[in-house]
């Protein structure tokens, strides 16, 4: 009697596990699928597109200002190699292709993490459950904030993707009573996707200990100081520094020039921006450098408001942390978001940039989670609206999603929709010189050039515009003057440097030449355009052996320089020519033998 009891009680929790099992695999499906037909139309356009117009010229990063950033980034470096090995080059289609698909496995990643932390029901509809864990997925599938990281191409964006996928495989690995090395060879991947995977161990310990367990100390933090030291080692070989703050534009991020306590002041202030912004993903911008961003002074009347916003996020975070004690879903959500955004929130260091949504895409898990905390309490105040409430949430999300990969279909399109809704962006006023001069529309490019040094008389990129515009109507004394104050608040902008050189080659004033052209390619001696600029020195000044020297590192990075490739040319047909008129000069001055009869 006994026995069948048993084999009943077995085969009903069989019979449950296989439903479970069922029903948890139509669930991932069907969020893979959510999150692939949210950004499918994107894969469709042709371009790539980035926030910086000067990005999206081939091989170019900025317009060659000094303000770059050393990446340690093997792994999407990888990734490219191997799209390009499968598709023969890297094109705007499959670049999407592979974001949107790391998506598609990042939102699943998030769906088995959430119900291996079994998060109660959402919802409940005709005697069928919802599980929180899926209606929180479905949120972060579709929320418009990662738009940018997904369709701009940017390879910004495949490092956020590539970091939460092994960041998410490294949590699910990850045991704190357990020795494993799978969980630490996946985090070390995630770092070396983008420099802020480095944190993911800390969310899986805090995971875990939301969980109930209790992480030993000595068990993960040998391993974990390891991990570190690998990080900054590797790091400190590829690129030569660990924090590269002091090269940061001011354009690009003007907090990094701020003393310690303004800058802290001002990233708890953005901090409670990018949660209102997860949360609430309206407006969305594409760039949020100066000024659409500036930063808050501690004193005037601006400050008040400040300090009531940032009393209010910290208040908001104050009460995630009392609460931790009760481990509810919202002060989880809050712990998440802290530490995800520690390393890119400008609060320990500055970085390249003072807000971008791409930074956002890890952290808004904790979006994710609030939503569904929301949605929750709904459902037990009002369990018949809970369904509906969802719905609209997923709806809204989707539209606006689908409404702003419109805005990164072209670069045109992009630029337009930037400047309509943000015309106090000094990028994006560049952004706009370049594309109407580009298209020849001179009058309107300066105008964009005039508005953006309005807005930063300093703008050395916007300065090297004023030089274009002015070369291009042959005054080439107003170019040179432009370009010279450019210089003189970015002495390294190559750009600059690349076009004050050939100007003054064309001047044959090779001694004013010589040293911005060293100065130049000290800093990046594989430079297309200056390399070029160097050639033609070379050739100018007869000095054939060191041309060839600077001919042969432009064929070995595959220069397609029109002025290399064409006196490269001329130079090849003067020697044809000269081995022509060598051989006929030997063959006159044979003298042909007589001999006796």
């Amino acid at each position: 009697m006994n026995g069948g009891r048993k084999s009943l009680k077995e085969g009903k929790n069989l019979s449950q596990k296989v439903r479970f099992g069922l029903s948890f695999l139509s669930c991932g499906i069907g969020l893979v699928a959510i999150a692939l037909l949210v950004f499918s139309r994107s894969i469709l356009w042709g371009e790539f597109v980035f926030e910086d117009f000067n990005r999206m010229r081939e091989g170019s990063m900025g317009m060659g200002s000094s303000a770059s950033v050393l990446h340690f980034r093997p792994i999407v470096v990888l990734s490219y190699w191997l799209q390009s090995q499968f598709e023969g080059a890297i094109t705007p289609h499959g670049s999407v292709f592979c974001n949107v698909l790391l998506h598609a496995l990042n939102t699943l990643l998030l769906y088995v993490f959430l119900t291996k932390r079994s998060f109660p029901s959402l919802v409940s509809c005709k005697g069928r459950s919802l599980s929180a864990s899926f209606g929180v997925a479905i949120l972060f599938a579709v929320n418009p904030i990662h738009t940018e990281a997904i369709v701009s191409g940017m390879d910004s964006g495949r490092a956020e993707l590539l970091a939460f996928f092994f960041g998410f495989l490294g949590i699910l690995a990850f045991s704190p009573q357990k020795q494993s090395l799978l969980p630490w060879v996946l985090f070390f991947l995630a770092a070396l996707s983008k420099e802020s995977g480095a944190l993911f161990p800390v969310l899986a310990i805090s995971s875990s200990w939301f969980q109930g367990e209790k992480p030993s100390f000595l068990k993960w933090i040998k391993p974990f100081c390891v991990f570190m030291l690998m990080l900054f080692v590797g790091r400190l070989a590829v690129t030569g520094a660990i924090l590269q703050s002091d090269v940061i534009h001011f354009v690009e991020n003007p907090l990094a020039s701020l003393p310690f306590e303004e800058r802290l002041f001002n990233s708890i202030f953005l901090l409670g921006r990018y949660l209102a912004i997860i949360i609430v993903p309206f407006p969305l911008s594409a760039d949020y450098s100066f000024a659409t961003l500036s930063p808050v002074s501690l004193s005037g009347a601006s400050s008040i408001v400040s300090f009531v916003f940032i009393g209010l996020v910290a208040t908001i975070f104050s009460l995630g942390a009392f609460m931790l004690r009760t481990r509810s879903i919202a002060s989880f959500a809050l712990l998440w978001f802290f530490l995800a955004f520690i390393l890119t929130a400008n609060i320990l260091f500055p970085i390249e940039t003072i807000f971008a949504e791409r930074l956002a895409y890890t952290p808004s898990v904790a979006g994710s989670l609030l939503l569904g905390w929301f949605l929750l309490l709904v459902r037990d105040t009002y369990p018949r609206s809970a369904v509906g409430a969802f719905s609209v949430v997923v709806i809204a999300l989707t539209a606006l999603t689908i409404h702003y990969q419109g805005a990164w279909q072209s670069k045109e399109k992009l630029i337009e929709r930037q400047v309509a809704l943000f015309p106090n962006s000094v990028k994006m006023q560049v952004n706009l010189a370049v594309l109407r001069s580009g298209q020849g529309h001179f009058d309107i490019a300066e105008e964009a050039v005039e508005k953006a040094l309005s807005l930063y008389p300093a703008s050395s990129d916007a300065l090297l515009l004023r030089a274009r515009l002015y070369a291009a109507r042959g005054d080439n004394s107003g170019a040179k003057e432009a370009l010279q104050t450019a210089l003189f608040h970015d002495p390294l902008h190559l750009d600059v440097i690349e076009m004050f050189v050939n100007i003054l080659l064309k001047e044959r004033q090779f001694e004013i030449a010589l040293p911005l052209l060293d100065r130049g390619l000290s800093q990046n001696p594989f430079h297309e355009g200056l390399l070029s600029a160097q050639y033609r020195f070379k050739v100018a000044t007869e000095n054939l052996a060191g041309a060839l020297e600077v001919q042969k590192k432009l064929e070995a990075i595959g220069s397609d320089d029109p002025d290399f490739l064409r006196i490269r040319e001329q130079i090849r047909e003067l020697m044809r020519e000269k081995i022509v008129l060598d051989e006929q000069s030997v063959s006159e001055n044979v003298v042909t033998p007589s001999y006796p009869e």
